[in-house]
């Protein structure tokens, strides 16, 4: 049966038909936040909380769309929201704001939405950084201090901050296309 049949179907109260979409997804949607998340409770509490949006939300389904990316992306909001509730991960943050920029197609989704390959990326852009722009960019993004704080603690003005981080997500925007 096609997604767009079952969409129709689950439109209209099929709870069979959500059972179907729920077996076919489960294993994808299941791996894909486990791999970011490494724990079985986070992963299984995501999962849960995507489909039931989906059957509480059935009457707007579009069966044009793509449900996969329908599916992917309240998992990949309800991730984030964990992640900034329970660590303040930085590097996700900016990996969920990388992500949603890309234009993910759905055989391509799993491939690209990868956090540890977003992760190594970072880290060899960061190597091109003069050592004062790492500083700042770790106590910036690391650290979650502000301009003014950087400011204050290394001595320099608001503004030189400022420049520097500028340049800097200049020359990582760079080195990032190339890896």
């Amino acid at each position: 049966m096609e997604d767009n049949t079952l969409i129709k179907g689950i439109k209209a109260g099929s709870y069979s038909d959500f059972t179907i979409l729920y077996h076919r997804y489960f294993s994808k949607l299941f791996g894909f936040v486990y791999k970011l998340t490494r724990s079985q409770v986070v992963t299984q509490e995501i999962v849960q909380d995507t489909f039931v949006k989906i059957w509480t939300n059935r009457e707007t389904l579009n069966e044009n769309n793509s449900i996969q990316s329908y599916i992917f992306t309240i998992a990949k909001n309800k991730l984030l929201d964990e992640i900034r509730n329970s660590t303040g991960n930085k590097h996700f943050e900016d990996y969920m704001q990388f992500s949603n920029a890309l234009e993910l197609s759905d055989n391509e989704m799993n491939k690209k939405i990868d956090l540890e390959h977003f992760n190594l990326k970072i880290s060899l852009a960061k190597k091109v950084l003069l050592p004062r722009q790492l500083e700042i960019f770790d106590l910036y993004k690391e650290k979650g201090l502000t301009t003014q704080q950087i400011a204050e603690k290394l001595s320099i003005s608001e503004r030189t901050v400022k420049n520097q981080l500028s340049l800097t997500i200049k020359a990582l925007k760079i080195e990032f296309q190339r890896n």
